[in-house]
């Protein structure tokens, strides 16, 4: 929340702004008033830094009113949403770094399994961008009427959406899978060695190694093949 912020408060409208802003200051009071009673002198300290509300006299935390559930603010849709928007920003930050394609090249395309999913995605298209910054573009397209262009690497983020990023015509492809595949051998020798040191001394921390050293090979393999089948459209 506090990163989606940033650009309401720096370019934001008014509104966006005194709304960001009245946010992330509600969420900082609420946290103070929750810990206090285990960190009393810390909450003090950060309390009395804190600028009051209007209206507001409390001079010391030891006095404000301890938080209450308030059931008109619970909304789980709003919350699952958001988890949403993290995991695609998420997954957009994995991608343009497994395609070495730069933020400002990155043409992406968020598709939703339903109506209210291609709702909420586009609506949170100003989050996404101010969460992975400087992005050429990215667009929420439906499944039932949107298109996907050719030459995209996918991902599914969920069973209500997938984000598709343009790698054709936007990274040198062959160089690309030149370069995974160097990776790939380096690693699959190393897991070699980690398998040779596992038969002479087992420990927590080379069996470990071993584990990452096979994900990663399934993880080249995978897009050295996702790069393949792009040449070959």
């Amino acid at each position: 929340m506090q990163e989606n912020s940033k650009s309401l408060i720096l370019e934001g409208t008014p509104e966006q702004k005194r709304s960001a802003q009245d946010t992330l200051y509600t969420c900082l009071e609420g946290a103070l008033l929750l810990i206090h009673p285990f960190m009393p002198y810390v909450t003090e300290e950060l309390w009395q830094r804190l600028p009051r509300r209007a209206g507001d006299k409390t001079r010391t935390v030891c006095k404000a009113a301890y938080p209450v559930f308030r059931e008109d603010l619970d909304n789980e849709k709003v919350e699952k949403d958001y988890d949403m928007v993290f995991e695609i920003t998420r997954e957009i930050r994995s991608m343009t770094a497994q395609c070495e394609i730069p933020n400002d090249k990155a043409e992406l395309y968020v598709q939703a399994s339903d109506d209210d999913t291609f709702a909420t995605i586009e609506s949170q298209i100003p989050s996404i961008k101010a969460l992975v910054k400087g992005l050429d573009s990215v667009a929420a397209v439906s499944s039932s009427s949107g298109r996907i262009p050719h030459g995209c690497y996918a991902q599914v983020i969920s069973t209500k959406c997938s984000v598709h990023l343009a790698v054709t015509g936007r990274t040198d492809v062959d160089a690309l899978i030149a370069k995974k595949r160097k990776d790939l051998i380096a690693v699959e020798g190393a897991k070699k060695k980690l398998e040779k040191a596992l038969k002479a001394k087992k420990t927590d921390e080379a069996v470990e190694k071993l584990n990452d050293a096979a994900h990663k090979i399934k993880t080249l393999e995978e897009l050295i093949a996702m790069f393949e089948k792009l040449m070959a459209e």
